[in-house]
């Protein structure tokens, strides 16, 4: 069976982050998000299609460096929509493939999906999740028995025709592959599944319980660290030869390899990427705090996002920031 793991975007909405590595090499619990997603596959999954394109040549180092014999790398020269990047790989599929969104973290039960959807037989099926603010997602209706009838990507506030949104993960029968043209930029949820749902009874959806995250933003990011460290029993993780932690206050959620803490520095809920170096005194909450970073002694930042090796001086409070962005990404 084979799987297509969606990783080429951008990343924009992590930035400062995202302008030195692919989001799906962020780390969760100082593992590669994209290795999260692989280890979720089921059993059945021997070969994974991962498109890339955004810096594809870090997306090739870590798999020569952690070779998993699954994967395919296939270079993405530009853009082309959910549904045409499955189009342009159509030829690695030979039965039902799973497709998933590179930053979902869940507790989703793929090999269950595998089975709702033999069960249905279903041309294609949805993951779904209930949340309270439906209109940023795909929102779909069901008929009561698990079909979807209405699919509407994120429809006005006050329009949505529930409260079930797309999760991420589809199931898909090569059947939907004709439904998709060639070299052409195609929205997956706009142009296949949204006429799917009016016009044939074979689109279902399929709602698990548990957690999920979308890990798009700096916020939802540290969520999932949360999530994660939850579902793990973990109050928090620490990589190796991390120095000062017995001279700090350290709670929550992530530290990486090499990272330093100043003597009295204070991180509650945050991520620190491999080598940031926190000052004397320095209290960071909510923060994700890039790789190699120097946050100085004193420094008091509440949800602040700091990128690789960005400086920021001692003595200062900032609040709800990014720091490193480019100009024109503000």
């Amino acid at each position: 069976m084979e799987a297509i793991v969606l990783a080429g975007g951008q990343g924009t909405r992590m930035r400062p982050l995202t302008y030195s590595r692919p989001k799906p090499l962020l780390p969760i619990l100082n593992r590669p998000m994209v290795d999260w997603v692989l280890a979720s596959l089921p059993k059945a999954v021997d070969t994974v299609v991962v498109p890339v394109n955004y810096l594809s040549e870090l997306m090739q180092a870590h798999f020569e460096e952690h070779p998993d014999p699954r994967v395919v790398l296939v270079d993405e020269p530009t853009a082309m929509g959910t549904g045409g990047a499955i189009k342009r790989v159509e030829k690695h599929f030979s039965g039902p493939f799973f497709v998933y969104n590179a930053d979902i973290v869940s507790s989703n039960d793929l090999e269950a999906m595998r089975r709702f959807h033999e069960a249905r037989k279903a041309k294609a099926t949805i993951s779904l999740w209930h949340v309270e603010d439906p209109w940023h997602y795909g929102v779909v209706r069901f008929n009561g028995k698990a079909r979807i009838e209405e699919f509407v990507e994120k429809p006005p506030p006050g329009k949505e025709p529930s409260n079930l949104i797309n999760a991420g993960h589809y199931l898909l029968d090569l059947a939907i592959l004709d439904k998709i043209p060639k070299n052409k930029f195609v929205s997956l949820e706009r142009e296949v599944f949204t006429p799917m749902a009016k016009a044939e009874a074979t689109l279902f959806g399929f709602e698990f319980k548990g957690y999920w995250i979308d890990c798009g933003r700096p916020e939802s990011y540290l969520e999932a660290h949360r999530l994660a460290l939850a579902a793990q029993g973990k109050p928090h993780v620490v990589g190796t030869e991390v120095r000062g932690l017995q001279d700090a206050s350290f709670s929550s959620y992530a530290l990486g390899d090499r990272v330093e803490l100043g003597t009295g520095a204070v991180v509650e809920r945050s991520v620190l990427l491999p080598d940031a170096h926190i000052g004397a005194k320095a209290v960071l909450r909510d923060c994700v705090i890039g790789e190699g970073a120097e946050i100085e002694a004193g420094a008091r930042l509440d949800r602040v996002t700091v990128g690789d090796y960005a400086i920021v001086q001692g003595k200062v409070q900032i609040k709800d920031q990014r720091i490193g962005m480019r100009p024109g990404d503000e």
